[in-house]
Order: C-alpha cells, then sequence, then structure tokens
C-alpha cells in the first residue's frame, strides 16, 4: 500500500468479508467499512452467502455505506475437496467480484474464517488480511491464518492460539467504538425506579437467560430493557427458542425492543442505570472470552455488570465481573444496591475516557502503519 499519511485508506479498493449481513444492527465488520468509507476507500461489503447466484452489487443510501455486495452460497462438501481445489474454487470466486465491481481490490479484509481460506492467488488481491473477533473453534481458522498476510485479533490469547499457523505478520487490535453522536436524540424509554439493560442477539447459544429471567424476577421493581433481534446471530439462522421467549414476554418488567438503529442505540443504552453482559462462561469459555458490547457500555459512562470475560479483566473498576463460570445473577442485588457510588460523576467520566482511546480510525491508522510495511 502507499505511505501512510493523514487518510492511509484514501482510494484503495477494499473488498471486506463479513459474516453478517448489512442491516439496521451495526457491529465492527460494519464500522470498519463505514469508517474506511468515511476515510475515502471504495469499499465492498461481502455479506454472507445467499441462494441467488446472480444478486450482486446493491448501492445502499445511507451514508459513509460501502457498496453491498451478496455472495453465492459455497458448492456442499466444499471443504472437503483437496486443498489446490479449494484455492482454485476461492480464486474464481473472487475473480467473479472483482469483474463485477471494477477490477482487482488492494487489499482483501476477512473478517469470515470460513471464506476464502483456502486464497493463495494475489491476482485480484494484492493484499489478504484475516481479522478475527470471535473464535469458538481455532481449527477453523488455521488454514485461513497461514494464507493471510497479515492476522489481527482482538485479544492476545486468540494470536497465542493462531500463532503457529501465521506465516505473515500479526496485531493485536482490541474491539472498537464509535463515538456518540451528540444530535442523536433518542425517545424516552426509561420506566420508574432502576432500569437494567442489555444490548446483542437474544439467538446466542452462551446467552445466559437464566440469568437475566432471574434478575427480573428478583427485582420486580426494576425493568430489564432487551436490545437485540431473537433470531440471526452471527449470521446464522439459529432462533431464541420459543419457550424462553415467552418467559420474557410474560415478565411483567421485561421489554423487549427488538433490532435497534445502532445510530440510537447509544442513548438508548444511556437511559439505563446498568447494563448486563449474561454469559454462560462456564460451559462456552472459548466464545464467551471477549465482547464487544463492554466498550459500547462504557462509551454511555453507566456500571457495567458482566459475567467472566477472561480477555478483559485489565478493566477493573470500570467493570463488576463475575468469577469464571459464576452466573451475574449472584452479584445483581449488590450491584444494584451500590448504582449511586458506581455511577458517580467520576466513574463515569473514567469509563467514558477508556472508550474513548478505542475508536475505529484510531485502530486504522495502527493498521495502516503495519500493512504499509508488508513488502509484496
Amino acid at each position: 500500500m502507499a505511505s501512510v499519511h493523514m487518510e492511509p485508506f484514501r482510494n484503495k479498493r477494499i473488498l471486506l468479508v463479513s459474516p453478517e449481513a448489512w442491516g439496521p444492527m451495526k457491529i465492527s465488520k460494519h464500522h470498519y467499512a463505514s469508517t474506511l468509507a468515511q476515510e475515502g476507500a471504495h469499499v465492498y461489503f461481502l455479506s454472507p452467502g445467499s441462494s441467488s447466484a446472480t444478486s450482486f452489487g446493491t448501492s445502499s443510501a445511507e451514508e459513509h455505506c460501502p457498496v453491498i455486495v451478496k455472495d453465492v452460497r459455497k458448492l456442499p462438501g466444499q471443504r472437503f475437496l483437496p486443498r489446490p481445489f479449494r484455492a482454485l474454487l476461492d480464486a474464481w470466486s473472487l475473480q467473479r467480484i472483482a469483474r463485477r465491481h471494477g477490477g482487482g481490490f488492494d487489499l482483501l479484509w476477512n473478517f469470515d474464517v470460513h471464506r476464502f481460506r483456502s486464497l493463495r492467488s494475489r491476482e485480484n488481491a494484492r493484499l489478504r488480511m484475516l481479522h478475527v473477533m470471535d473464535l469458538p473453534d481455532p481449527s477453523q481458522a488455521y488454514e485461513t491464518a497461514s494464507n493471510a498476510d497479515l492476522v489481527i485479533a482482538v485479544s492476545p490469547s486468540m494470536l497465542n492460539v493462531l500463532r503457529p499457523h501465521i506465516h505473515g505478520d500479526e496485531l493485536h487490535v482490541p474491539h472498537g467504538i464509535v463515538p456518540t453522536r451528540s444530535n442523536e436524540v433518542a425517545r424516552n424509554i426509561r420506566r420508574p425506579g432502576v432500569n437494567l439493560g442489555y444490548a446483542g442477539n437474544m439467538a446466542m447459544r452462551y446467552l445466559d437467560h437464566r440469568s437475566l429471567l432471574s434478575i427480573a424476577e428478583m427485582h420486580p421493581l426494576a425493568t430489564l430493557h432487551l436490545f437485540g433481534a431473537t433470531e440471526g446471530a452471527f449470521g446464522g439462522s439459529d432462533t431464541l427458542p420459543w419457550t424462553i421467549l415467552e418467559q420474557y414476554k410474560c415478565a411483567p418488567n421485561v421489554i423487549l425492543h427488538g433490532s435497534v438503529h445502532s445510530h440510537e442505540l447509544p442513548s438508548l443504552l444511556e437511559q439505563m442505570d446498568l447494563l448486563l453482559v449474561a454469559y454462560d462462561s462456564g460451559t462456552y469459555p472459548n466464545e464467551t472470552r471477549n465482547a464487544h458490547k463492554v466498550l459500547e457500555y462504557l462509551n454511555t459512562g453507566k456500571a457495567v455488570l458482566a459475567s467472566h470475560l477472561a480477555d478483559l479483566t485489565h478493566l477493573g473498576d470500570l467493570v463488576t465481573m463475575a468469577q469464571p463460570g459464576r452466573p451475574i445473577s449472584e452479584l445483581a442485588s449488590l450491584t444494584i444496591d451500590r448504582l449511586d457510588s458506581l455511577n458517580t460523576p467520576e466513574r463515569m467520566r473514567a469509563r467514558k475516557e477508556y472508550a474513548a482511546l478505542m475508536t475505529y480510525s484510531g485502530h486504522l491508522k495502527r493498521i495502516a502503519e503495519l500493512l504499509d510495511k508488508i513488502k509484496r
């Protein structure tokens, strides 16, 4: 890539491969794509595989939105083919996308360990980068990492696991945050008493529904706000079991808000008194090592109660964290009783200051500096 200036990605053609489609609920992949577009890059956002073989190149009218590219589904059993054949199929797929969208790319920015995992050709992507946000099964990322020029992970532990398979450069980049827009005015959703909030897809298999329901039951004068869809976690087809959904609907002090636009979510979270991360860390230790939502929560300044997040124990007083394998319901009453001291102006300012250090723009500068040193 060209030398790093104030806008190192300007005019670069980037194919960003995401396991989550473009939609109203934005997470890391979407924020990186938007921030790159803001910095002048030509960004093509490749959504998960579709049954339509001809659905390509749909531009969005959203501000700072990349070109949305809908991928086609892989051939059944493709992962069982010999590696040379998989590499040819990956190269053909990339060539097909490039031809539909004006030529090859300066960078293939891959957030999906399952796609382009055997790609070695540089014909339509001069640089290949793997960006690991979740790693429930490390073995699934080994081949993709081995073919990347740069491997980025949100935690050092992920890099440690992948390091024997990394043949290029590596970089630890924590989760990022989009600064809250001060001109966003949200609807008032506060209820009398204590307001508790959880933001995230409700269909995630490692979400600790028992704790959330228990907290609502133990604190009938508090209101539990749940922000997030009840299906499609991580681009999959899983849905929240109806038995659990009915329990939430029947609880008088639980409000299911559904999917909320990412522009509105920060100001809704700011109306909460306590924000929750409820994971089953005992059953799913790998999936629950980290959580992007913690940074989004800290950006509001409000108190955070979280299950054990092994990669975020350094946050100390910024987050009240349960012991490994223990549910947050055990700490809920004590934490709610301490909200006045947890939400003092000083402690809220400390949380916001930490989050302000983790902007996507700042992360892009670090990534660009390393990409600039990779000579290919």
